[in-house]
């Protein structure tokens, strides 16, 4: 597994999680944009996970999800708090606790 921070700061937070054969995108509070250059080319992950719903963490899931096709996956209460940003998204509600394969 490869773990590699693409941004982290107030303005953007983002991390992407590697295997051979799984990428999965932690936070997307960039844009898509600003994402692929920090990953030096096209950014297809497998699913998006939110931690919670500060713009820093959540502002880009709904673009990067419909380019990519990535579904989302997120506490109810974050989607409720920025609903609007997830239009035609694929979006999974999560909790603490909860186990999940991609």
């Amino acid at each position: 597994m490869k773990v590699r921070p693409l941004y982290s700061s107030s303005s953007g937070n983002a991390c992407k999680v590697e295997t051979e054969n799984t990428l999965i995108l932690i936070e997307a509070g960039v844009s898509y944009k600003k994402l692929v250059e920090a990953n030096g080319g096209p950014l297809l992950p497998n699913a998006i996970f939110i931690t919670h719903s500060h713009g820093d963490h959540i502002n880009g899931a709904g673009v990067i999800s419909r380019k990519s096709g990535a579904p989302l996956y997120m506490l109810r209460e974050a989607f409720k708090k920025k609903e609007k940003l997830f239009n035609a998204c694929e979006v999974n509600y999560i909790k603490h606790g909860d186990k999940i394969t991609i």
